[in-house]
Parts: C-alpha cells; structure tokens; sequence
C-alpha cells in the first residue's frame, strides 16, 4: 500500500505540472501539445498519452467556457436569431453574430487539417524533436511578423476571408 499512495502521489504532481504547462501555454501564440509532448518526455514518460492530454485540453475548455459564460450565452442569442430569424433578425445583435460566423470560418481549416492528417500527425509528428524544431521555426515566424505587422487593426477589421486564413495558420 505505501508503494501504492507514493506512485499515486507522483502520478498527482505529474498530472498537475503538465496541467501547468497546458495552462501557461494554451493562450499564448506558442503549441500548447507542443510544449506537452515536450513535458512528457521530461518526465521521463517513453510515449505521449494523447488522451491524457486530450483530457487537459477538455479541462481547458471547461474553464473557458465559465470563465467566458456572457460572452458564450451572447454569441448564442446571435447565433439564435441568425438561425431562426435570418440575418435580418441577427442585425438586432450584429457584433455576436459576425464574431460566431468569424469562429465558425476559422475553424474550418483546422477541422478538415484534423481529418485529414490525424494519423500523419499522431505518428510521425508528435515526436520531440520534431516539436522542439517546430516552435522554433514558429518563434522565428512570430517574431518576424511581429516585426513587420501594422498594428491598425481591429476585430471589426476581420473579414471572413481573413478569419480563413487565421484558422488555416
């Protein structure tokens, strides 16, 4: 038994470093499964449990959703009166109705990325350093845009064609 609760309680801290990691990481412009899958081999972990960290993105989620609740119930009111009314009705309420069609247009590219490369990604992507390689190359890009980007715009600037090319980077 005390063998039990020691690898138990390895298994805690473990499980809360890397809850760590997703947290400090999932909203800033970096990978957070990047830096996951980084995490699990620095604990000496031979493979990168997916579902694990499937489960600490779903718990990231669960504290968006709180943490954003008005915003999500707005955004359905909008998206509500688009559905049933038409977007005469969702001119009542334009702003969370473009801003869910923004969303939605976003993240077509990563849902038709997802189908189609899931296997490639699992299998030959998800090793470390193939990772460490790409947030490299992704902290060059950043900065290289940071450098060059106006800073004029707003969310009332994006187009749907631009929310495209948001979601497909």
């Amino acid at each position: 038994p005390s063998n039990f609760s020691a690898a138990t309680s390895i298994l805690w801290m473990r499980a809360a470093l890397l809850g760590a990691v997703q947290a400090a990481t999932e909203f800033l412009p970096v990978s957070s499964s990047g830096h996951l899958v980084i995490g699990h081999r620095l604990l000496g972990e031979p493979a990168n449990p997916l579902a694990f960290d499937v489960g600490l993105h779903v718990g990231t989620l669960a504290a968006v959703l709180v943490e954003f609740r008005r915003d999500w119930l707005r955004m359905g009111r909008g998206t509500l009166a688009l559905l049933v009314g038409g977007w005469g009705a969702a001119r009542a309420i334009p702003g969370e109705s473009r801003l869910v069609g923004l969303i939605a247009v976003a993240t077509v590219p990563a849902v038709v990325a997802g189908l189609l490369l899931a296997d490639l990604v699992e299998r030959e992507l998800r090793s470390p350093a193939v990772v460490a390689l790409m947030l490299i190359l992704g902290g060059v890009l950043l900065w290289l845009v940071d450098r060059r980007a106006a800073r004029t715009r707003t969310e009332a600037d994006l187009s749907f064609r631009g929310a495209l090319t948001v979601g497909g980077w």
